[in-house]
């Protein structure tokens, strides 16, 4: 039997409901307050959160069940639910290697970053064919994933970043900052996924949490602690 929770986390008024709508409340705002100015960094930025923001609107739109413009292929949505899990690891670590490094190529920080963002995806994609409990439980793929994913964000909060405190206090904050937050994001999956596993329906109900910082908070959290330099 389908458990509350289960039922919570399944219906419309998750996702996309209630993170589509912060979603596009948080972009839109970030959107209006950005500053807009000639630095390169400034037009990098203002660049990200059209991206990156319409990304995650069109994740939930596009992949989440229940939703109405939902694909009727489930090939094309396992597809699409791939490329849009690369895209939401991408964000985060294409701005921090953008906003850490003195380097003012932007184009070699996107790749950069892109790479650092698709490692877990590639790490996953040998296990996730081979383990014999993650084909028959796809729940171990999850879990798997985010504490792989959980481990990236620490590394680079506790030993990637301290090394770059030369890019100025603002800067340097604001990288901590933004993996600290995707940290927090994967722990919550995780330990949800744990409490799912065990077989307590309130994992779910858990699961909640994280996929509104995830789709509803991360670009709003991401603006409001920019540098001063980036919002009017």
């Amino acid at each position: 039997m389908t458990s509350f929770w289960q039922r919570v986390y399944d219906s419309p008024w998750h996702v996309p409901g209630i993170v589509v709508a912060m979603s596009l409340a948080a972009l839109g705002y970030a959107w209006a307050k950005r500053r807009d100015d000639e630095s390169g960094f400034a037009r990098f930025f203002a660049g990200w959160l059209a991206l990156f923001g319409a990304a995650i609107v069109a994740d939930a739109l596009l992949t989440a069940p229940g939703s109405p413009l939902l694909p009727g292929d489930a090939s094309v949505v396992r597809w699409l639910s791939i490329a849009f899990i690369l895209l939401g690891d991408v964000r985060a670590y294409v701005l921090v290697e953008r906003a850490t490094r003195r380097d003012e190529d932007a184009s070699r920080a996107v790749v950069t970053g892109a790479l650092w963002g698709a490692l877990v995806s590639v790490l996953m994609a040998a296990p996730a064919r081979l383990v014999p409990a993650m084909q028959h439980t796809p729940r171990w793929i999850y879990l798997t994933y985010e504490l792989l994913a959980l481990t990236q964000a620490l590394v680079w909060r506790f030993a990637v970043l301290p090394r770059r405190a030369d890019v100025g206090n603002e800067r340097a904050r604001w990288g901590n900052d933004v993996m600290a937050f995707v940290a927090v994001q994967y722990g919550l999956w995780a330990l949800a996924d744990v409490v799912i596993l065990s077989g307590v329906g309130a994992g779910y109900g858990l699961r909640v949490v994280p996929n509104v910082l995830y789709y509803g908070a991360f670009v709003g959290y991401v603006f409001v602690r920019a540098p001063r330099s980036l919002r009017s």
